[in-house]
């Protein structure tokens, strides 16, 4: 027996009318038009065994808007602290003298070691190196010093904003 998905996209709209905001026309969406190509996906592959057509297609409608939405959120995060690269990292200290700093690093490094820090300053100013200048990766920063990856983050704004603060000074 041939699942008909057509019969079932009112089940469709349910599902997806959980993952979109209110005033959003569901049909509109992309949340609807995944769920309906789970549907799909679902009625081509279903065997009665594996219990009601509803109920498996719910399942897999779920999971695929699921997954679509820890996706979108992970692009999204990722694009912001992309921004915040290009964009405010350069701009810290003054656009141009920035990236002179980095690319002549041992006189920057030699700035960095003339300043006097806070014990909390030089462990941000370790993490900014690790990061900035070692390129190693956030995360491998974060298991190794036992904190999150927005913590991470935090200290690299922190640090950022202390050494635009400091360089201004001493210019």
């Amino acid at each position: 027996m041939k699942i008909q998905p057509e019969e079932h996209l009112g089940l469709a709209h349910t599902v997806a009318t959980r993952f979109v905001h209110r005033n959003e026309r569901v049909q509109d969406t992309i949340e609807f038009s995944l769920a309906c190509e789970a549907l799909i996906l679902v009625s081509q592959s279903y065997v009665p065994e594996q219990g009601a057509f509803s109920s498996v297609a719910y399942t897999a409608m779920v999971n695929k808007l699921i997954d679509y939405k820890r996706t979108k959120n992970r692009k999204k995060r990722k694009a912001e602290f992309e921004y915040l690269d290009e964009k405010q990292w350069a701009n810290r200290i003054d656009e141009n003298q920035w990236e002179e700093k980095l690319e002549d690093l041992p006189d920057f490094m030699g700035w960095l070691n003339k300043v006097s820090w806070s014990d909390e300053e030089k462990d941000d100013l370790e993490v900014l190196i690790a990061v900035k200048v070692k390129a190693e990766p956030i995360t491998e920063v974060a298991d190794k010093r036992g904190v999150s990856r927005p913590t991470i983050y935090q200290k690299l704004q922190r640090i950022t904003n202390k050494i635009r603060e400091k360089y201004r000074d001493a210019a």
